[in-house]
């Protein structure tokens, strides 16, 4: 995520951080078994499950989507997925009520215990009800819904012949007791019917003059790892998000009049989205589309009329933000890339999600537009190439963005200064602009326990003395010092080489270490910027 401007990213940093009574204490914890004198309230709603579990052999399916992109069949230079991980399969049918700002969903989830354990329970996330009345950073928020009711109400979830209900954990975290038990390796089908309600806000997630921005809708699954289920209640600073890869099939009905921006490949009426780590989409019967593409992906810009000249910058920054970052990073998988450029989107700024971004726009742009023109096209190429490197960091390579949201964002920022000396911008020097943001920080005094680098969003969200930016702006440094260290040629090819180690995985702040502790001497370096990690304290 990038705010539009600087300026603004710090005053809504200081603004979340001084919100301190937006989730208690006990919030605060990272990945957890939930004991179960936590439950604090339970869902009235009864449901219908239907389960199969079954045994795959060893090797024999990895993918329940049988579908290929065009870029994949070509032979493209892509990176591909090559874990062995069995994927979770999602198939969705979508029917979008603009009347009511709804969204009827039937949803099968193929869930796959790849893990050693046994398990009796699952966790799931219901962001959307981050948005209902009387959600604790919610109450002063005058844009979040006016309804008592949950924004996701659940009418019926099936495994095989039995009911199942969920039950609140935590904030937007959900339990689910399994019929029986899911065996190590084996899958279970679970069957869902629920309703969303979109809330009136300017965001990632709402509608607002006709625009619908629908980020994190479905009910997806906890990760489980390490033995236990990472239970993370959503927290409105930065992106609160994590989730594995996993192959989609969605099929979104809405009014004939309606245009859609989506995750995937639309073929015949339905969207196929595979190796991605969510599905999101934006419509509205109000925006034009401006059509491009690079190396056989398919580029489209969703805009308001009067914003052309917005479009236009924007397609011209993402064909080149292909072309840079495929050749520094691996090719993108994918065959479609989407761009929304909204007022719909002004209070995140811009947000990432596989295959489509989400960017903010207002009267200011066509001003500046008009009257300097270099300054307009700074912040479109700004905000887009930051948007469309967390493609690779976030989406291919994945990391959990609650807990460690360095890892993602401060390759994003730093991707900025890459875009801009590869493109050869006139007198550009990454150095000189980095040491110019880093003077926002000559009175701050840094937190002496540990660095932002190691702490999570909760933490940002409660401790005042914490700047979010931090993970940009130090993130983007800590890059070019190794950058620099390195050399430019090293450092590029050992950089490739993290991606495709990582691709399609979830990278932590101790795999980053062990990767890059043998591609130099950064000892002095990670303990300048990561103290406060007991691997990097103990070199």
């Amino acid at each position: 995520m990038k705010k539009r401007n600087l300026v603004f990213l710090i005053a809504m940093s200081m603004l979340a951080l001084t919100s301190c009574d937006k989730f208690s204490s006990d919030v605060t914890t990272t990945t957890m078994v939930v004991p179960e004198e936590s439950i604090v309230e339970e869902t009235t709603l009864k449901s219908e499950v239907e389960t199969t579990t079954e045994k795959l052999e060893q090797d024999d399916e990895l993918n329940f989507m049988d579908w290929k992109g065009k870029r994949e069949k070509s032979g493209k230079d892509i990176l591909k997925n090559e874990t062995g991980r069995r994927k979770n399969y999602y198939e969705l049918n979508v029917d979008f009520d603009d009347k009511s700002s709804t969204l009827d969903i039937d949803q099968k989830l193929i869930y796959v215990n790849d893990s050693e354990d046994d398990l009796n329970e699952m966790y799931f996330n219901i962001i959307p009800n981050a948005y209902s009345k009387g959600y604790a950073y919610n109450k002063k928020d005058k844009s979040s819904s006016d309804s008592d009711k949950d924004m996701t109400c659940v009418q019926s979830i099936k495994i095989g012949d039995k009911d199942c209900k969920l039950t609140r954990v935590s904030g937007t975290v959900y339990s689910l007791t399994l019929p029986e038990t899911l065996k190590s390796n084996d899958t279970l089908e679970i069957l869902m019917d629920y309703k969303v309600t979109i809330p009136k806000l300017q965001n990632r997630f709402g509608y607002y003059d006709g625009e619908y921005n629908v980020g994190n809708f479905i009910i997806t699954p906890a990760i489980y790892e390490n033995g236990e289920w990472a239970c993370n209640p959503y927290v409105e600073v930065g992106d609160a998000f994590y989730t594995e890869i996993a192959d989609y099939k969605v099929k979104i009905n809405a009014p004939e009049e309606f245009k859609i921006a989506a995750t995937g490949t639309l073929e015949d009426g339905t969207y196929y989205a595979k190796d991605v780590r969510d599905f999101a989409f934006f419509t509205s019967k109000k925006c034009e589309v401006m059509s491009d593409s690079y190396d056989d992906i398919d580029i489209n810009v969703y805009y308001p009329k009067k914003y052309k000249v917005n479009a236009k910058e924007a397609l011209k920054c993402a064909k080149k933000s292909f072309e840079i970052y495929n050749e520094l990073y691996g090719g993108y998988p994918y065959d479609d890339f989407d761009i929304t450029m909204t007022a719909q989107s002004q209070g995140v700024g811009g947000m990432e999600y596989p295959g489509l971004i989400m960017i903010s726009i207002s009267e200011d742009d066509l001003k500046f537009a008009k009257t300097d023109r270099e300054y307009f096209n700074e912040q479109v190429h700004d905000v887009v190439c930051h948007e469309i490197a967390h493609q690779w960091f976030y989406g291919i390579v994945g990391d959990d963005e609650i807990n460690e949201p360095w890892l993602d964002e401060s390759y994003a920022n730093f991707s900025e200064k890459l875009y801009n000396y590869k493109s050869g911008k006139k007198d550009y020097d990454m150095g000189n602009i980095i040491d110019a943001y880093m003077t926002l920080f000559k009175d701050v005094e840094p937190p002496k326990d540990k660095s932002e680098f190691m702490s999570n969003l909760y933490e940002f969200n409660k401790d005042k003395d914490l700047l979010y930016m931090a993970i940009y702006i130090k993130g983007g440094k800590f890059h070019y010092e190794m950058y620099k260290q390195l050399g430019e040629e090293e450092y590029l090819k050992c950089l490739k080489e993290y991606v495709k180690t990582f691709a399609f995985d979830e990278v932590t702040t101790e795999k980053f270490l062990n990767f890059w502790k043998d591609k130099g001497d950064f000892k002095k370096m990670f303990k300048e910027y990561l103290y406060g990690n007991e691997i990097v304290d103990a070199m």
